[in-house]
C-alpha cells in the first residue's frame, strides 16, 4: 500500500492537472484557494494508493506515434487511441471510482468531520458529455473526442473516434 500525504494548506499550489483541479475542485474551496481568503492552518490527510497493475496484453491502452514540425523543429508524440490518418472508434475503457474524503482537523457548526462525498453527483458525471454524446461543431460525440477531432480535423478520416467506455 501506498500513502499520498495531501498538505491542504499548500494545495492550491500542488494542483495542476486540470482532471486533478477538477477531482479537489470541492477541497480547494473548503481551503480557501481561489477564494481571496488565505488558510492559515495546517492540515494534511493522508490517502491510500494501491499500485497500478503490471502491463500486460489485455490491460495495455492503444496508442499511436507520429510527429509535426513547428518553427523548424520536428517533434514527436504518442497518444491514447487509434491513429486518427486510419480512421475508425477506439473505446479506452474509464472506471469512474468515488472517492470519500474526510478530514479529522475540519469540523461543521455541529462539532461533524468535514466529508466530502462525491456520491450525489457521481450520476451527473457519468451521464454528463464526458461519457454521453453531445452535439459539437466537430460532430456528435463525447466531449474528450470532440476535443480530439478538432485538434486532427484536416487529416483525420471521418469515422475516426476515441471514446470512454464507462464502466
Amino acid at each position: 500500500m501506498i500513502y499520498l500525504l495531501i498538505d491542504l494548506s499548500r494545495l492550491c499550489t500542488v494542483v495542476t492537472s486540470s482532471f486533478v483541479t477538477l477531482a479537489f475542485f470541492a477541497m480547494s474551496m473548503m481551503t480557501g484557494c481561489g477564494s481571496g481568503s488565505a488558510n492559515t492552518g495546517s492540515s494534511s490527510t493522508a490517502v491510500a494508493l494501491t499500485p497500478a497493475p503490471t502491463p500486460t496484453p489485455s490491460n495495455v491502452l492503444p496508442t499511436f506515434s507520429n510527429t509535426f514540425s513547428a518553427g523548424g523543429v520536428t517533434y514527436s508524440y504518442t497518444m491514447v487511441g487509434g491513429n486518427p490518418q486510419t480512421g475508425g472508434t477506439t473505446t479506452i475503457p474509464a472506471l469512474v471510482v468515488p472517492i470519500v474524503l474526510v478530514f479529522d482537523e475540519f469540523t461543521d457548526t455541529s462539532g461533524n468531520k468535514l466529508k466530502l462525498d462525491p456520491a450525489g453527483v457521481l450520476p451527473s458525471v457519468t451521464q454528463s458529455p464526458i461519457f454521453q454524446n453531445y452535439a459539437f461543431a466537430t460532430g456528435t460525440t463525447q466531449y474528450g473526442d470532440a476535443v480530439q477531432r478538432a485538434a486532427f480535423w484536416g487529416s483525420m478520416q471521418q469515422n475516426w473516434h476515441t471514446r470512454l467506455g464507462h464502466r
